[in-house]
């Protein structure tokens, strides 16, 4: 497994735009446009995609008018090269902010970057004690911190995977 599974289970895939459960627009495999918008560079691999000629435009919303995303949604390409660019964005964001990231293994990064997705980076980095915890590689209780919070609620199979991943540091299940 590697995080773009892990999210792709997690998030699933939606051609058309829908609310996500907490009203934000959303498209592809999980990408808030709300809190993440579209860039321009993003915006232009869309319509090559979509197969829509956007010419001479320079702005997003030009190109994104073009592309119609409302009526025409994206394929599930398009959906994974979005992905791509937020886990690349949440990777770089979590590797500056945690100091520990470099000592982490691959799945207990997976984990994070997964939880910011959800969360959004702000919204992770709110997890002090967990962090905290990770920082000293007390994977116990950084799982019970996953397990004791207001995400887990919300979403128990999701946050008890992702838990149990912190706990042995691999994706075994067992």
């Amino acid at each position: 497994m590697d995080i773009k599974t892990l999210l792709r289970i997690d998030e699933g895939y939606r051609r058309y735009f829908y609310l996500d459960p907490k009203g934000h627009k959303t498209i592809g495999i999980g990408r808030n446009v709300d809190a993440n918008p579209i860039t321009i560079k993003e915006a232009i691999t869309l319509s090559v995609f979509a197969k829509v000629p956007c010419g001479t435009s320079t702005s997003v919303e030009d190109v994104m008018r073009l592309l119609d995303l409302e009526k025409n949604g994206i394929c599930l390409a398009a959906a994974y090269y979005l992905l791509d660019s937020d886990i690349a964005k949440f990777t770089a964001q979590l590797s500056n902010q945690l100091d520990f990231w470099g000592k982490l293994t691959q799945t207990r990064k997976d984990v994070f970057v997964n939880m910011a997705f959800n969360l959004g980076d702000k919204g992770f980095l709110g997890f002090h004690d967990m962090i905290d915890y990770a920082r000293l590689e007390d994977w116990k209780n950084t799982a019970n911190e996953i397990r004791n919070s207001h995400a887990y609620r919300e979403l128990p199979a999701r946050y008890e995977r992702l838990a149990h991943y912190i706990l042995v540091g691999s994706y075994d299940l067992s």
